[in-house]
């Protein structure tokens, strides 16, 4: 039995190391993605296993459900172009600790693509990648589950905030947003950017990075806070208690500005928060009971 677990293990690593390694310019590769699917179902528990109804192929995703009684929602969670739905350090371990919360899991497989997508490739990537976010969200109320955050990692940051810019609905449907090591490209001529987005969402946004993060992490740091500082949407009435500096109690009585976003650098780690999953779980654990617990943020 430990002999076939290593080898397993075994080959899911030469599969990872190779599909990271890609040079596929599309935006997506349906073959390379059904290898993760069909490599990962192999070493997953299968009861956690979901294959979500997209076209032209489904979506492979693990799906963890809380055993606790007060349930706070669900979370969607999309790993960085390269990587997979158990992404280690980062997507990995916040779909098995979460469910410990009171929080189901569902990690869902993103478009296969180069690790460093180039600007013009994001709006196929989005195109690709929106038809999964649906089908993700319908997941979730199809089981009578209306509070749904997202946890985007990387470039899947950009393309989350750019989905939620999009959407054209009277009842949102994701409460919540936390990127993780966004880029940002200011200058992009297709708006997506990720700094532009942040200033059109009327949802909780968490920006956590790293100190050592990649260099268009850093240094738009400063532009993506006031691009929240800025945001024109009227707040709405969170179900919490902010900490109102006089800044911030300024933006409010303008009526101006994510009350509800917060950044956080997390000292002393590189891009893939290795030794650092234990606190960036934490850092997440703390912001979805403040300002996402049990309810649907309106």
């Amino acid at each position: 039995m430990q002999a076939t677990v290593l080898t397993k293990y075994i080959t899911c690593i030469c599969l990872s190391l190779w599909l990271a390694s890609s040079t596929n310019v599309g935006a997506s590769n349906l073959w390379e993605e059904k290898q993760w699917g069909d490599g990962l179902s192999s070493l997953i528990d299968p009861d956690e296993v979901r294959w979500l109804p997209t076209l032209p192929q489904q979506t492979f995703c693990l799906y963890r459900e809380t055993k606790l009684i007060e349930i706070q929602g669900g979370v969607i969670l999309l790993h960085p172009p390269g990587g997979h739905p158990d992404w280690p350090h980062t997507i990995g371990e916040l779909r098995k600790n979460l469910v410990n919360h009171g929080w189901h899991t569902l990690s869902m497989q993103m478009p296969v693509s180069e690790s460093n997508l180039q600007q013009p490739d994001f709006e196929r990537f989005y195109e690709d990648s929106a038809p999964r976010f649906d089908e993700a969200i319908k997941f979730f109320k199809n089981i009578n589950v209306e509070n749904i955050i997202i946890v985007a990692q990387g470039v899947s940051g950009i393309i989350a905030s750019e989905y939620l810019a999009r959407k054209d609905e009277p009842q949102w449907s994701v409460s919540g947003l936390i990127l993780i090591s966004l880029p940002s490209y200011p200058k992009a001529t297709n708006g997506l950017d990720g700094i532009k987005s942040i200033a059109q969402l009327p949802v909780a946004i968490l920006d956590i990075y790293a100190e050592n993060d990649a260099p268009l992490v850093i240094e738009h740091a400063a532009l993506r806070r006031k691009a929240a500082r800025e945001a024109s949407w009227q707040p709405r009435q969170f179900n919490l208690q902010l900490d109102l500096t006089p800044k911030v109690l300024q933006l409010a009585y303008n009526h101006t500005g994510n009350l509800a976003y917060r950044q956080i650098k997390i000292e002393g780690a590189g891009p893939n928060f290795s030794s650092y999953s234990d606190k960036l779980v934490k850092v997440i654990r703390g912001w979805l009971a403040r300002y996402a617990a049990g309810t649907v943020i309106r």
